[in-house]
C-alpha cells in the first residue's frame, strides 16, 4: 500500500519505536510503500501505530497519509474495544470499525 510522507520522517530500522536506529529521514511529500496493516510500538505524539515496509523498516503513522485504508482485521486494534461492551447498534452500523479508523486519524 502506498503512503505519502506528510511531515519530517525518521525511518526506523527494526522496530517501531522513536529510540530505534535511524539511518534516514524523509522529507514531506515523499512516497513510500507499506504493509496494508498497523502495528503497536512506541508512543510519539500521543499515537503508538505505526507502519512497516517489506524491509522491516518502521513509520510512525501521524507522519504517513496512505492513500488507501489499512486492514484492521488482521492487527491487534481488533483487541482494543472490548465487543462485550457494544450494544446491537454498534455492530449493525460497524460503529468499532469507525471508531477505530477515526480515533487513529485515519479519517478523511
Amino acid at each position: 500500500m502506498k503512503g505519502t510522507v506528510s511531515k519530517y520522517l525518521n525511518v526506523r530500522v527494526g522496530a517501531p519505536d522513536i529510540n530505534a536506529d535511524c539511518y534516514q529521514y524523509l522529507a514531506p511529500g515523499s512516497i513510500i510503500e507499506v504493509e496494508d496493516r498497523l502495528y503497536d510500538g512506541k508512543d510519539f505524539r500521543g499515537n503508538s501505530k505505526w507502519y512497516k515496509d517489506k524491509y522491516n523498516n518502521f513509520y510512525w503513522s501521524g507522519g504517513v497519509k496512505l492513500n488507501e485504508k489499512p486492514v484492521f482485521s488482521s492487527s491487534k486494534l481488533d483487541a482494543d474495544i472490548d465487543s462485550a461492551s457494544l450494544q446491537w447498534w454498534h455492530k449493525n452500523y460497524d460503529i468499532d470499525k469507525i471508531w477505530l479508523i477515526w480515533s487513529l486519524g485515519l479519517g478523511a
